[in-house]
């Protein structure tokens, strides 16, 4: 699969790869179409183009969250490969005071609740340099 990650609320172009996404059998064509699951919520996509080892699909805007996407053709499905959808990360700034490094932004993701406060800490640490003795 050409990318594993998009961006949440924008369209994009995938490409997958693999084997028998279409063939001809007692002169019947079969083809496939590409199918994204959430759990919740179950899209078909036609693909854009499409040969016996490749099919390129546009996937619309989705939310953010993880899916399952796979090809079907006729009954027969593919292996499940996941696609995550993640939120623009947007960096407004970064800057180092006093060893803490503070990052200004959006799309990190919600603010956590009280309960997690003292257990979702980040901290990047310099490396201390050793003293060579003389």
């Amino acid at each position: 699969m050409s990318s594993e990650r998009l961006l949440a609320g924008r369209q994009a172009v995938i490409t997958l790869s693999g084997s028998n996404f279409e063939n001809t059998a007692n002169n019947v064509k079969y083809t496939s179409v590409v199918v994204l699951d959430n759990g919740i919520q179950t899209i078909t996509l036609t693909p854009d183009t499409i040969s016996a080892s490749m099919i390129t699909v546009t996937v619309p805007a989705l939310e953010k969250g993880t899916y399952g996407l796979f090809a079907l053709k006729d009954d027969i499905k593919s292996n499940k490969q996941s696609l995550v959808v993640v939120p623009q990360v947007l960096i407004d700034s970064a800057v180092i005071s006093r060893g803490n490094v503070i990052i200004t932004s959006t799309g990190f993701g919600d603010e956590p609740s009280d309960m997690y406060a003292n257990r979702i800490g980040i901290t990047i640490e310099r490396p201390v340099k050793k003293k060579t003795a003389a």
